[in-house]
């Protein structure tokens, strides 16, 4: 799909298009970025000057519930996500119907004439960086305090731990920051995918207005790198604290923000918050099953199962990596109904998820992974 973005070519923006789908990255700006756009065959780009005289291009789909209004700031591109095809829910006898009501252009208008694009960003320098402090870090915005308690890596996947701390006499509700997808940025390097997971925990303190939260997040690095190896920096650029649910009466969804602000904190990764350990379990290749699609037969729902060559089976604190002769879009730790597991040598387990486990493993105590076929791989020696 081919956008007429009317930005000048010079800016240093970057269009990326993958099968059905486009990106485009600001190559240069302080928080590197994307936004993916499925290509649906109906979006419609418009050029727009807003009552305060700037100029945006708005994105939007009939058939796609976001929709997008841009505006070039020279060293940064303001864009604001917007529900355009807001969808509504409705029950009749037991039966759920979905109905969307599309946002007309004069309304998408008054949305971008009710924002202020001649913002200027304002981009931290390295000295503003460097002058940040070390973990432990906190910061307070809107009257709530973000601490920064622990990072744990194995060079592949990071759990971070923050703790919150809500104004008092404020009950914490199950939060989240808005943009926490996106909120974990290399200060070099390009990110070209990943998943990241975030979850509210019990601190363990009485109190109602304090909890922790934590981030898990797996990025791949465009260049194939290790991303989070001894001597990179990260940023985590965390904005506002967010809470959702769901409104029975309206039958929609909600976000209601708690906090509004901005909390970043640089991220050094080196020994001291990294376990580079790798164990790596076979000698020679294993013939494995993985599950490369499932089918429903009427009654149940089952896997297709194919048999693959594994060469390599590299098991880490965190993570692990197996690779095999072709199986790329192959799920070899999930088939419906089984898992995979680390077993420990007490006996536990614990669940491997998208090639992470659950929760970190020690692998001095690792006894093998079961393989969710049944096959067994020792840690070698045992």
């Amino acid at each position: 799909m081919t956008m007429g973005f009317t930005f000048p070519e010079d800016q240093g923006y970057e269009v990326v298009y993958t099968p059905g789908v486009l990106r485009w990255n600001r190559l240069d700006s302080f928080s590197r970025d994307y936004v993916t756009l499925v290509d649906s065959g109906d979006w419609v780009e418009r050029n727009y000057t807003t009552a305060a005289g700037s100029t945006v291009l708005i994105l939007q789909s009939p058939s796609q519930e976001l929709g997008y209004i841009l505006c070039d700031r020279g060293d940064a591109l303001m864009s604001l996500q917007l529900n355009v095809n807001i969808e509504l829910l409705s029950e009749d006898g037991g039966v759920v119907s979905a109905e969307y009501q599309h946002m007309t252009d004069e309304q998408i208008n008054m949305v971008a004439d009710s924002i202020d694009f001649t913002v200027q960003p304002k981009l931290p320098t390295q000295a503003d960086v460097d002058a940040q402090p070390g973990i432990s870090q906190e910061a307070t915005q809107d009257g709530y305090t973000v601490q920064l308690k622990s990072v744990e890596t194995d060079g592949y996947v990071v759990r971070i731990l923050l703790g919150i701390t809500a104004p008092k006499g404020t009950a914490l509700p199950d939060i989240q920051f808005s943009n926490w997808y996106n909120a974990l940025t290399p200060t070099s390097g390009a990110v070209s995918g990943g998943s990241g997971t975030n979850r509210i925990m019990d601190d363990g303190d009485v109190k109602d207005n304090t909890a922790d939260w934590l981030l898990i997040d797996s990025p791949i690095m465009a260049d194939g790198s290790m991303p989070f190896a001894p001597g990179n920096t990260w940023e985590l650029h965390l904005v506002d604290i967010v809470h959702s649910g769901w409104d029975s009466v309206n039958n929609r969804s909600y976000n209601d923000t708690l906090a509004e602000g901005e909390w970043l904190f640089p991220i050094h990764f080196d020994e001291q918050n990294g376990d580079y350990r790798e164990l790596e379990l076979l000698s020679q290749p294993v013939s494995v099953q993985a599950s490369t699609c499932w089918r429903m037969d009427g009654t149940d729902v089952t896997d297709v199962l194919e048999t693959f060559r594994v060469t390599s089976v590299k098991v880490r604190s965190m993570s692990i990596q197996l690779t095999s002769n072709g199986g790329e879009n192959a799920d070899f730790f999930h088939f419906y109904g089984a898992s995979s597991y680390a077993v420990m040598r007490d006996g536990s387990r614990v669940e491997i998820m998208n090639s992470e486990f659950v929760e970190p493993i020690d692998l001095e105590k690792l006894d093998y992974i079961l393989l969710a076929d049944g096959t067994r791989l020792p840690v070698p020696g045992n």
